[in-house]
């Protein structure tokens, strides 16, 4: 008897526990080379990286692409540290499509995990505004900084971020989507916390809090591109928000675009 679940190649413990907790849909593949799902993270073996182009979907787990490329029906799954796709799916449900007049962005992490919290905090701007985005202006030092951007609508967006001394898993992301629909969003990782408040004529409602670990969420959602034969690819995503952070860190004037 054949068994019809999707294969899984991970080497990450957090994505090997996933797969065990979807036993319905997924299951161990011994080797890279037989699997129908990849799992690309942090100090990856070459053979792994080498397979992946052979998979029907790799998922990203490190802020490393070299060698990861989609197209040809194949789905790239990012998993962002400071993004969580279902985070998001709340926020947008919040604001019922009602439009922004302008985004705040507050960015606080240690210096060596700044950057990966300011392209996961473009990632934010960029879903949240739903349009590509322009840098204007961008002045940074060592420790701190402050940069001005436009959505495709002409609507104003501000990210500042600062360096804080302490342990590099700590920091604090604030996102504040302003307009009728008032939408704030911090994600706290030290605190293991993210809460989603909407604020309207009626008063604030906060989002139930997600507890499903970043590994299962993105399993599922490869999982999902995989059985439905619907090609999903994050990278070029990805690609145009660390181009756009870099530019903010050194103060220079580049376009994100997807």
């Amino acid at each position: 008897m054949s068994d019809s679940r999707i294969a899984v190649f991970a080497a990450d413990r957090g994505y090997r526990a996933a797969i065990a907790e979807l036993p319905a849909r997924t299951r161990h593949a011994h080797s890279a080379d037989n699997a129908r799902i990849v799992v690309v993270g942090d100090g990856a073996p070459p053979s792994t990286r080498s397979a992946a182009p052979r998979a029907e979907a790799v998922i990203l787990g490190s802020a490393e692409t070299e060698g990861i490329e989609g197209g040809a029906g194949r789905s790239v799954i990012v998993q962002r540290r400071w993004l969580r796709p279902d985070v998001l799916e709340d926020v947008l449900a919040g604001r019922g499509g009602s439009p922004h007049t302008a985004i705040v962005v507050e960015c606080v992490a240690a210096a060596t995990e700044l950057p990966a919290m300011l392209v996961d905090a473009i990632g934010w701007v960029r879903a949240l505004a739903a349009s590509d985005i322009r840098l204007d202006e961008s002045h940074a030092t060592a420790g701190a900084g402050l940069a001005s951007l436009r959505a495709a609508d002409d609507s104003p967006v501000s990210i500042g971020w600062v360096a804080q001394r302490g342990a590099a898993d700590g920091g604090m992301l604030r996102i504040t989507v302003l307009g009728v629909v008032r939408s704030e969003i911090g994600v706290d990782l030290a605190a293991s916390r993210i809460t989603v408040d909407t604020l309207t004529r009626e008063g604030r409602l906060r989002a139930p809090e997600r507890f499903e670990r970043a590994e299962r969420v993105a399993l599922r959602r490869a999982v999902d591109a995989v059985e439905s034969g619907v090609p999903r690819d994050e990278l070029d995503a990805l690609r145009a928000d660390a181009a756009l952070a870099g530019a903010l860190l050194a103060g220079r004037a580049v376009d994100a675009r997807t």
